[in-house]
C-alpha cells in the first residue's frame, strides 16, 4: 500500500500521564497505554516527547491489588493518573492495561510480568453501569449513585458535592464531569479525606475547574477516597 507508513507498534510522543517520563514506566497518551521506550527527549526525540512501544508485549511493571481480593494470572489490569500513575485491578476510573500474568496477594503491591495489550478503541474504562446522575444543584451524593457517571447538567452556577461516607463504599468509585461551564466542588463526609497525587487532608475539597469536559474519577478504600485520574484543571483545598 501506497499510502502505508508503518506498523504503529513504537510511535515517538507527548505523553497526557505521568509528567514526566522514565524508560520502561507504564504511559498514557488520551486513552491509548503503552510503556515507554526512552525518557522524554532521549533517543532523537524531542524535549517534551518518548518513543512508546504502544502493541502487545510482556513487562515487569509495579503492580497494586487495589481490589483487595488479590490479582491472579489472568486478570484485567488498568491504568490510572497519578505521579506515578498506578497499574491495579480495578477498572473504574482507569484505562484498560493489559493481563496479569502473575499474581499479586491480598491488599499488596508487587513486581509481575504484565501482558500489555491494545483495548478495544484504547476506550477508558468509567463507571460500570455507564448510568449518569445529573445534579443541578448543590447536593449529598448517596450510595445508589456510586458506579455511575455524575454530571453538573442543569446547573446555573457553582455546585458542591458532598460524598458519602467512606465505610459504605469500599470498592466504589464515582466520575464527576463537568458538563455546563460551572464548577463543582467535591468534599468528603466531615473528617474524612481526598487524595489528590497521595495528598489529602481531613475534611479539605477539590476543585474542578468550569470547563467543560474536566473530570475527576474517585475510588474509595473504605477509609477514604482517592483520585485515580482526571483531565483538565483540579485542586485540592490547601
Amino acid at each position: 500500500m501506497q499510502n502505508y507508513i508503518q506498523e504503529g507498534k513504537y510511535l515517538s510522543v507527548a505523553c497526557s500521564n505521568p509528567a514526566t517520563v522514565t524508560s520502561g514506566s507504564p504511559v498514557r497518551v488520551g486513552s491509548l497505554t503503552g510503556v515507554a521506550a526512552t525518557a522524554e527527549g532521549d533517543g532523537g526525540n524531542a524535549a517534551t516527547e518518548a518513543t512508546v512501544q504502544f502493541g502487545q508485549g510482556v513487562f515487569d511493571l509495579s503492580v497494586v491489588d487495589s481490589g483487595g481480593a488479590g490479582i491472579a494470572i489472568g486478570d484485567k489490569l488498568y491504568f490510572h493518573d497519578g505521579a506515578p500513575p498506578t497499574i491495579d485491578n480495578v477498572g473504574a476510573g482507569g484505562f484498560f492495561f493489559g493481563y496479569a500474568v502473575e499474581a499479586v496477594g491480598a491488599g499488596l503491591t508487587a513486581t509481575i510480568n504484565v501482558l500489555h495489550v491494545i483495548s478495544p478503541g484504547g476506550e477508558e474504562i468509567v463507571a460500570a453501569s455507564g448510568a449518569v446522575s445529573a445534579q443541578a444543584a448543590t447536593a449529598t451524593l448517596t450510595a445508589a449513585i456510586a458506579g455511575k457517571n455524575v454530571t453538573n447538567t442543569g446547573a446555573s452556577g457553582a455546585i458542591v458535592l458532598t460524598l458519602p461516607a467512606a465505610s459504605a463504599l469500599a470498592n466504589q468509585a464515582f466520575r464527576v464531569a463537568v458538563l455546563v461551564a460551572q464548577t463543582i466542588t467535591l468534599t468528603p463526609a466531615s473528617g474524612e479525606k481526598i487524595y489528590l497525587n497521595g495528598s489529602g487532608v481531613a475534611s479539605k475539597y477539590l476543585l474542578i475547574a468550569g470547563v467543560i469536559g474536566n473530570f475527576v474519577n474517585v475510588w474509595c478504600d473504605g477509609v477514604s477516597y482517592h483520585v485515580r485520574g482526571y483531565s483538565g484543571v483540579v485542586t485540592k483545598e490547601a
